[in-house]
């Protein structure tokens, strides 16, 4: 599939769009990869300053595999409202990603639900196992516990002194989109991408700080099977801490998986086949190993 407005659209004809009102009044986009004969549910959480566009070729293949596939755009990101790059605590996109989960649960109430995430999206997918044990699996895609390369002192220096005099001062990114995939077609789409935020406020650098930290001791509580996949070439993310991770997860039924070659954006990726047949055939040995409702239980 090319790149392009199609792509980071994602085609009409194989999805549906949905909205969302939370409950402090933000109007989520949302859209659905829907499996003709579907065996469960997939929700995605997309990275940050990305949306649920990006999601369009791997929810096209596992909405093709049975799994029918929902995605949304974070507050604040993409097609959602809410200020641009701004979040107090990621604990708000966890309850509107709950929200999500709520409403793919209730449209198809007999299918195992899973979660899924990538980068930041990941990490928050991580956060939303632990606190909901009812669901059949967790797919973390180069999730975001540490970054290989740390801001820079000034950088630092600049995001607590805003925090003190200017908590909305927005600040761009650290690191530069050419790190996150060796596509170039998909680089220069994504530099095009309106909707592609890369500067975001010191609240939100903030809150995504101590979301991380939060998310070291919940991974402990992770009692959920679980898929990490790291990236062979990720310049985003540190692929030692995703494996120190990975084993502080308790349950027995965790896989880590790393995509050689790979760079961070996993669903964009010239080997994002691979990505997906790697998350369509974890899930398809979830499926064999069920012998009872166990997400409902």
């Amino acid at each position: 599939m090319p790149f392009g407005p199609v792509y980071f659209t994602g085609d009409p004809r194989r999805h549906t769009t949905f909205r969302l009102t939370t409950p402090d009044g933000v109007d989520l986009l949302g859209r659905q990869w829907p499996a003709t004969h579907p065996r469960a549910i997939l929700c995605y959480l997309h990275g940050m300053g990305d949306h649920s566009g990006t999601f369009a070729a791997l929810g096209e293949r596992l909405a093709a595999a049975g799994i029918t596939c929902y995605a949304h755009d974070h507050r604040g990101l993409g097609g959602s409202a809410g200020p641009r790059g701004d979040v107090r605590s990621l604990d708000t996109l966890l309850a509107d990603a709950s929200l999500v989960l709520c409403r793919a649960r209730a449209e198809h109430p007999t299918l195992p639900p899973f979660i899924a995430g990538l980068s930041l999206g990941g990490a928050l997918a991580l956060r939303l196992a632990a606190r909901e044990p009812r669901v059949a699996g967790v797919i973390a895609l180069a999730p975001w516990l540490r970054l290989r390369h740390p801001p820079s002192l000034g950088m630092t220096a600049w995001v607590l002194w805003s925090l003190l005099v200017r908590p909305a001062r927005r600040i761009a990114s650290p690191f530069p989109l050419s790190w996150t995939t060796d596509n170039p077609e998909a680089l220069a789409a994504i530099q095009a991408d309106p909707r592609w935020l890369r500067v975001f406020t010191a609240r939100f650098y903030w809150a995504s700080l101590r979301s991380s930290r939060r998310l070291w001791a919940e991974l402990k509580t992770v009692r959920v099977p679980s898929l990490f996949i790291g990236a062979g070439e990720d310049r985003v993310v540190d692929d030692r801490a995703i494996r120190k991770g990975f084993g502080l997860v308790p349950c027995p039924d965790k896989t880590y998986r790393q995509i050689a070659g790979a760079w961070h954006n996993l669903v964009v990726d010239s080997r994002r086949e691979e990505v997906a047949a790697a998350v369509r055939e974890w899930v398809q040995v979830r499926l064999e190993r069920l012998t009872r409702p166990e997400w409902e239980a």
